[in-house]
């Protein structure tokens, strides 16, 4: 059977739970598999804008990794192509964002190995706003375009300026208007403060437990930890009470279907984002599926017989005025 891999990210918030084999949970505790749809349908919004932010993404002979305000929304370590990626879910509220990615070489790509770029290597990023109900492009705003020479002949195809080299990083920042706002991880604590070797140790404890919450198959669970992160995704998406199901949804088809298995957490590394304040465990694999994707991952059945893989998103925090983490996306 083949494997296929599919990732979603989650918002959790985990603040105790017990050594038994039924992990009570304390956030969320009204939530339930019930109810969850309804709950977060409850706070989407009726405003008079519906503005959705995207990025529009052409990439050639290189492989990326794109963040937005330090969080990573994009990866792709083939040879390339061209695709859009939705960002309100990290746009907290209007005002400037910054869109910062970093380019690396393909590697071996079908029997050949290119260590280094070369000169059809490209890549252009370009942040695009349209209203969510109309499906028509608004604007756009910071393309970002990796060099390319200027030949004066316009006969002459550009070549990349990063041919030889072996890594490059560009950025740049856009003003979104957002008729919503998040609070998240703006007011939590820079976890970089701390000290490392213990806040590893925290952070795989965390890890574990949701793990653990995931492989019981409890649906109420699985909803107390889901709801933070689907209410702030559909709340920025102003998402239809049909969206909120198929997300839900989703989640609980994985985890009900046959051959449902949590993985052992290995192979990993911490790493730090939005400057500190989220933190995560992420693969250390040279699987392209795997590799700086969160540890969390499981291996299921789908509804086409095939073996699965999933890969819950999980960054941990400490919110202001707490001491302990929490799951935040």
């Amino acid at each position: 059977m083949k494997l296929k891999l599919i990732a979603i990210g989650i918002f959790i918030s985990l603040n105790s739970c017990s050594q038994k084999k039924e992990i009570k949970m304390i956030q969320n505790p009204d939530i339930t598999a019930n109810n969850i749809v309804d709950k977060i349908y409850a706070e989407v919004k009726t405003y008079t804008d519906y503005t959705r932010y995207y990025l529009d993404v052409k990439q050639g002979w290189c492989q990326s990794e794109i963040f937005v305000n330090d969080i990573p929304v994009y990866q792709d370590y083939s040879n390339g192509g061209h695709t859009g990626v939705s960002i309100n879910h990290v746009i907290l509220k209007s005002g400037l964002q910054k869109v910062n990615y970093k380019l690396y070489p393909v590697g071996e790509y079908e029997g050949e190995n290119y260590p280094t770029f070369i000169n059809e290597t490209e890549m252009e990023v370009t942040a695009e706003w349209q209203d969510f109900y109309k499906h028509e492009k608004q604007g756009e705003s910071g393309v970002h375009i990796a060099p390319m020479s200027k030949p004066a002949n316009s006969m002459v195809e550009p070549v990349s300026l990063l041919s030889g080299k072996k890594y490059y990083e560009g950025s740049f920042t856009f003003n979104a208007v957002v008729p919503y706002e998040l609070k998240g991880w703006s007011e939590s604590q820079d976890l970089r403060k701390l000290d490392p070797k213990d806040l590893e140790k925290r952070v795989l404890a965390e890890f574990e437990k949701n793990k653990s919450i995931y492989q019981s198959k409890n649906l109420d669970a699985i909803a107390k930890i889901e709801f933070d992160n689907m209410r702030n995704q559909y709340v920025s998406e102003y998402a239809t009470r049909k969206d909120i199901q198929r997300g839900w949804d989703e989640t609980v088809n994985v985890v009900k279907s046959p051959e449902f298995e949590m993985q052992p957490i290995k192979d990993y590394k911490m790493v730090f984002y939005a400057e500190g304040r989220l933190v995560g465990l992420v693969s250390t694999s040279n699987d392209k599926n795997l590799k700086d994707k969160s540890v969390l991952v499981c291996h299921y059945k789908d509804k086409d017989g095939d073996l699965s893989g999933f890969v819950f998103s999980c960054f941990l925090h400490i919110p202001k005025g707490k001491t302990e983490l929490e799951v935040v996306r």
